[in-house]
């Protein structure tokens, strides 16, 4: 066999391999990121459920991931087929538009949801932790008006909460999801148990804000 041939062998042998380690690279680089996102999908789960009655109408405190708590969702029951739907706090303005503030966009969560105050259980799963992504800052420039802005604020990737940038004059604060009662106090349709967890995403909130507002034109 001449050099000739056996060099021709070799650079169809190291061609081979060549094609061989681009595959696996490019499975590698196409498997991984997959990989990753599935292993940080965040879990979100019922871990308290109350029933009450507020102001004659049934309603329900949820509790999900030991964390987040919505309190005042309505409950509606179908008087023939007794299947319930959830309404979840909702803003109405001076106009009489109304602006839903708590959104559950999963279809699964929700129906957790709702299997869960219909059987008036919470789930038996260990809650994990909590991860919110700032997805909207809408500054707001009405005179006479403490509020400076809307933001929404997107947890696990499935629960929308809208919340208000207020200013009280000696610095700037969240106002959460609420309503005012007749006898003129508020109560927190939405909140954050863990205050570490709480004061860092207001902080991060600000920080936004202040972001946005310096690039306006």
């Amino acid at each position: 066999m001449g050099k000739h041939t056996v060099y021709k062998q070799n650079i169809k042998m190291d061609y081979k391999i060549l094609r061989l380690l681009c595959f696996l690279l490019l499975s590698a680089i196409c498997y991984l990121p997959s990989a990753f996102l599935c292993a940080a999908e965040p879990v979100t789960i019922v871990t308290a459920i109350v029933v009450g009655t507020v102001e004659g109408k049934q309603t329900a405190t949820v509790t999900l991931n030991d964390n987040l708590v919505i309190r005042e969702i309505k409950i509606d029951r179908a008087s023939r087929s007794g299947i319930i739907t959830l309404v979840y706090p909702e803003y109405v303005t001076k106009q009489e538009r109304t602006i839903p503030q708590i959104v559950i966009e999963n279809q699964k969560l929700g129906e957790e949801i709702r299997k869960a105050v219909t059987e008036q259980a919470a789930s038996r799963e260990k809650a994990v932790d909590i991860v919110y992504k700032i997805a909207k800052i809408v500054p707001y420039k009405g005179k006479d008006s403490p509020v400076r802005g809307f933001v929404k604020i997107l947890f696990n990737a499935v629960i929308s909460v809208e919340a208000r940038i207020m200013d009280s004059g000696q610095g700037s604060w969240i106002a959460w999801p609420g309503r005012k009662t007749k006898e003129g106090t508020w109560v927190k349709q939405f909140d954050i148990v863990n205050q570490q967890l709480k004061q860092t995403i207001e902080k991060a909130i600000i920080d936004k804000y202040s972001v946005v507002i310096s690039e306006e034109p």
